[in-house]
C-alpha cells in the first residue's frame, strides 16, 4: 500500500500501458484519477475497479486540449483532493515521410505526445511546490535515445519529452518533487 493518501493522476489511462499504470497504482492504494478519449474502455476499466472496492475516477479528455484537460484535472482534485503524482502516458505513433508531412499534422501530433507533458506540469505544481511534495512520471521511449528508419517524428516528440523532463526535474528539484522518464521498448499492447 505505497501509495496510501496519495492522489495519481494518470493520462492515456484507458488501455495499454496506461490501463496497467491505473491498476497498479489502485492496487497499491492511490486514488486514481485517470483521462482518455477512449469513453467506453475508460469507464469499463473504472468501474471494474471501483466495483473491486479501488478509488478510481474516469473523465474523458483530450490532452491536447488544454481546457478539457484543465476541467478533468479540477474535478479530479475535486473528487481526491491535491494530485501528488502525475504520470503522463498519453500519446500516439507516426510513422511520417518529412517531405509530405504537412505543419498541421506536425502541430496535431506534437500537440498529443510532447505539449501535455508540460501541460499537466503547469496544473499539478503548484500544488506540489506547496506542499514540497510529488512525483511526475514521463512515459517516453526508447525511441528518445534511439530510433529506427521510418519513426519520424516519433523520435523527436520522444527526444523533447527527455529533455523537457531534465528541465522540469533540475527547476522541481529544489521543491523536493521528483521529475523522472520511463522510456519502454516494444511493448505488446493494441498500440
Amino acid at each position: 500500500m505505497k501509495l496510501a493518501n496519495k492522489h495519481i493522476f494518470v493520462t492515456g489511462g484507458a488501455k495499454g500501458i496506461g490501463e496497467a499504470i491505473v491498476r497498479d497504482a489502485a492496487n497499491e492504494g492511490g486514488s486514481v484519477s485517470f483521462v482518455d478519449i477512449d469513453v467506453l474502455a475508460g469507464e469499463k476499466l473504472m468501474n471494474e475497479l471501483v466495483e473491486s472496492g479501488k478509488k478510481v475516477v474516469f473523465f474523458k479528455a483530450d490532452v491536447a486540449n488544454f481546457e478539457e484537460l484543465k476541467s478533468a484535472f479540477t474535478q479530479a482534485v475535486s473528487k481526491f483532493s491535491d494530485v501528488t503524482g502525475v504520470v503522463n502516458n498519453a500519446g500516439v505513433n507516426s510513422h511520417a515521410d518529412p517531405v509530405s508531412m504537412t505543419d498541421k499534422e506536425w502541430d496535431d501530433f506534437f500537440a498529443i505526445d510532447m505539449k501535455p507533458v508540460w501541460l499537466t506540469a503547469k496544473l499539478a505544481l503548484p500544488a506540489m511546490r506547496k506542499a514540497k511534495h510529488g512525483s511526475i512520471v514521463n512515459i517516453c521511449s526508447i525511441h528518445g535515445r534511439l530510433t529506427y528508419p521510418g519513426f519520424f517524428p516519433y523520435g523527436a516528440a520522444k527526444s523533447a519529452v527527455l529533455g523537457l523532463t531534465r528541465n522540469l526535474a533540475l527547476d522541481e528539484g529544489k521543491h523536493e518533487i521528483r521529475v523522472n522518464t520511463v522510456s519502454p521498448g516494444y511493448i505488446l499492447t493494441d498500440l
